[in-house]
């Protein structure tokens, strides 16, 4: 067998895992992030191949294939040609026609079941296909963890109304389970943010490791894990507006930070509030936030969907301002306990509101401009993926990957938590692919 084992470790090797691939002669590095796989290797592949296959196809899933060559025109359709950004592998033919390497492949396959399937008659169905994906990752580390080229079973069911959708994704939980209890894994099921692929409520399967690719938060209780970027907390208590002092304007000078602007006025920074700007597809988008937190911008990239997000740059202030000067007025602070200060530097805006379901909470973003965005300004997908209306019936499709787009309601008894705090796990987690 052509199996070269390393008495070494080689020094590209960040963690014991790729180390242990390379020495045992799973795998030979080509390039970063894109490798050769050796017939250890592809032995284990083929087996973990099956092991998904046997509990796909036991589901009722129908194995096809798409193509990894991939057209630009629906995925700009869609919006995520822009969305993706440098993330996406793209080309020209000799005929100048854009092309790319397809990181996922919605856009084809919900062509196609439109096209094929006319009538809802035709549904329900279910589709997954085990094939090669390209992501223009800027740093690929970890080995095969974090690659440009990886291998990936993903699923796609079409539904006739919500109802199917929610029986479809049961369906592919329950083999989710079994394909991992199969592979011998200890994992855990987390909500988590949809990222590119768009969706309502989404869920992963992790891996506890040492070293990973994300955090995770877990309720003290134990009823709630969520990636930590989709985290929700607990509103906090309503602060007394009791003894507040009147707002005032303050000269905070070289201060372009909440830090040294709560050192300069002797307050602590949860009191204080700051403004991070965000370009949206073009228009200037406002978070408001206390002054001790930081905006997750995968919520807002989340609240926006498929709309590009991108945090503003100096660059961006100075285009805006015409002038570099970012510190000539801060927030203005209150001396009363439990007021949160005001910007006093802000143009006329109007503000969106989004209610949390777990806990209730608002979390607002401000629009400079003159309205703000609906539902029929951009493609949103909610749960599904897409709707097509046929012949006074609807449809609805959903991708059911290892990002599914639905999952249930959580139950009365896990509406809420007693605990209003989590504790963060001190480890990070691998992304299992099937």
């Amino acid at each position: 067998m052509f199996a070269p084992t390393l008495r070494d470790d080689p020094a590209e090797a960040e963690i014991a895992s790729h180390r242990l691939l390379l020495r045992a002669a799973f795998v030979r590095q080509v390039a970063a992030g894109v490798y050769t796989t050796l017939p250890l290797g592809l032995r284990s592949i083929r087996k973990i191949e099956r092991i998904v296959r046997e509990e796909m196809n036991g589901s009722g899933a129908q194995e096809f294939r798409m193509p990894i060559l991939l057209p630009a025109e629906p995925w700009k359709a869609t919006g995520r040609w822009d969305l993706y950004g440098d993330t996406l592998f793209r080309l020209r033919d000799r005929h100048e026609r854009e092309l790319l390497l397809g990181p996922t492949q919605e856009e084809v396959v919900t062509e196609l079941v439109a096209r094929d399937l006319p009538s809802y008659r035709d549904l329900p169905v279910n589709l997954y296909q085990i094939e090669w994906k390209y992501r223009d990752e800027f740093r690929p580390r970890f080995g095969l963890l974090r690659g440009r080229e990886f291998l990936m079973k993903d699923a796609y069911t079409f539904d006739r109304d919500e109802e199917g959708m929610a029986a479809s994704y049961d369906v592919m939980l329950r083999a989710y389970r079994r394909v991992f209890d199969r592979c011998g894994l200890s994992y855990i099921v987390v909500e988590a943010e949809p990222g590119q692929i768009g969706g309502g409520v989404n869920h992963e399967f992790m891996a506890r490791a040492d070293v990973g690719e994300d955090l995770f938060v877990e309720c003290v209780n134990g009823d709630y894990l969520a990636d930590w970027k989709a985290a929700t907390p607990r509103a906090p208590e309503p602060a007394s507006a009791d003894g507040a002092a009147p707002l005032e304007k303050v000269h905070t000078p070289d201060a372009a930070t909440i830090g040294a602007v709560s050192e300069l006025l002797d307050v602590p920074a949860d009191r204080t509030l700051k403004t991070m700007l965000f370009d949206a597809g073009g228009e200037t988008v406002a978070v408001l936030v206390p002054g001790d937190r930081e905006v997750e911008e995968a919520k807002i990239e989340r609240l926006l969907f498929p709309t590009p997000v991108r945090r503003f740059q100096d660059a961006d202030t100075v285009a805006s301002s015409g002038s570099a000067d970012r510190s000539s007025w801060a927030t203005s602070i209150s001396s009363g306990r439990g007021t949160r200060p005001r910007c006093e530097r802000r143009s006329s805006t109007k503000t969106v509101r989004s209610g949390c379901t777990r806990w209730g909470a608002t979390a607002s973003a401000s629009h400079a401009s003159s309205r703000p965005p609906s539902s029929n300004s951009t493609t949103r997908w909610d749960c599904d993926f897409r709707r097509r209306s046929r012949r006074s019936r609807s449809w609805s499709c959903s991708r059911t990957g290892i990002r599914n787009e639905w999952w249930p309601r959580p139950s009365a008894s896990t509406e809420s938590c007693s605990t209003p705090a989590w504790t963060l796990r001190s480890t990070t987690v691998t992304r299992p692919r099937a």
